[in-house]
């Protein structure tokens, strides 16, 4: 029997929403196959492995001395799905899920993954990196390029926290005033359907599985926020989307060349808006949320796979792709 390590918490924004996520796999993990260790990592870096409370370099021997076979990363947005954790992992010798470091790095700055994007072709709305120690300067270059309504968001961070749909001048000089972020990202607002793609490496199936798209429809905000994300009830979730067949194939071939693009491995869930004049990715998330209101649960149950199928799915990959055989170097 495996020992799995579900690693969840963090020391960043997203800390309650990776609880509830690591909280949901813990409930589904099959326990015929895995033997669990909970992990949590307190907002002030402290781990708790299991009953045992320790500091960040005695977290790491404590999952050493356990003996994990693999840890089920539950860790979203800074230091857990930013490439932190996974070079931690990678230099213990832990196999983990998900993508490797670079990927999650890349994935995660909003920017460099939009940049990556556009050189293959795929649309991504009109955009650019605002340094707020120089915001005054960057206002109408803003309004040049993004127009009104604009999104503004932090540069590197998930959930839709900090997300801010701005409409003119006055709350755009306001958020830039009193931002706490040293780099913003400002995007112009894409009219059109919400759609996001969900995508799972099948353990044996040498090619990546695009799930059935799920169309987004917030009830009660203007876009899909963290509130709308994380309330029961707050958005009506369409599984695949009421949409063409043609859109809908789209949608997926996006979601899987974004996954390639980025060198995504496990799972991944792209975000898009469907537009008059095309398909406009937003970002790409590596480690995408395992709550009970989750979206790529739901797509995995759409193709009639369950909870614990999913989890067993993306461990066993994990676990494929750490026995996998590494190519020889050459002299």
């Amino acid at each position: 029997m495996k020992k799995v390590a579900v690693i969840m918490g963090g020391k960043g924004s997203e800390h309650d929403v990776s609880i509830n996520s690591g909280m949901q796999v813990l409930k589904n993990l099959d326990r015929e196959k895995y033997e669990p260790l909970k992990v949590v990592i307190q907002k002030n870096g402290v781990w708790e492995v299991g009953d045992v409370l320790c500091p960040f370099t005695g977290g790491l021997e404590e999952l050493l001395a356990q003996e994990v076979d693999v840890a089920f990363l539950a860790l979203h947005g800074t230091w857990g799905e930013d490439g932190t954790i996974q070079g931690v992992l990678e230099y213990t010798g832990i196999p983990y899920t998900g993508s490797d470091g670079i990927a999650s790095g890349v994935a995660m700055d909003k920017q460099l993954s939009r940049q990556l994007f556009h050189l293959h072709g795929i649309r991504v709305p009109a955009g650019m990196v605002v340094t707020i120690s120089n915001w005054e300067k960057s206002i109408q270059l803003i309004e040049r390029t993004c127009g009104y309504p604009c999104v503004v968001k932090p540069l590197r961070d998930g959930s839709s926290v900090g997300v801010e749909l701005v409409s003119d001048v006055f709350a755009l000089t306001r958020i830039l005033q009193h931002s706490a972020q040293k780099t913003l990202l400002a995007e112009a607002k894409i009219e059109g359907v919400e759609v996001t793609g969900g995508v799972l490496d099948i353990p044996g199936n040498p090619i990546p599985q695009a799930l059935p798209p799920t169309q987004i429809i917030p009830k009660e905000a203007a876009f899909f926020d963290y509130h709308s994300k994380y309330t029961p009830g707050a958005t009506e979730e369409v599984t695949p989307p009421n949409l063409s067949p043609e859109i809908i194939q789209n949608i997926q071939e996006i979601a899987l060349q974004c996954h390639g693009i980025l060198g995504c491995k496990g799972i991944s869930r792209t975000d898009m808006i469907v537009a008059n004049d095309g398909i406009y990715v937003l970002e790409t998330n590596t480690l995408p949320g395992m709550t009970e209101t989750s979206l790529l649960p739901q797509q995995a149950q759409a193709i009639g796979m369950t909870f614990p199928a999913m989890i067993t799915a993306i461990i066993e990959g994990a676990l494929e792709e750490n026995e996998a055989p590494q190519a020889p170097v050459s002299e």
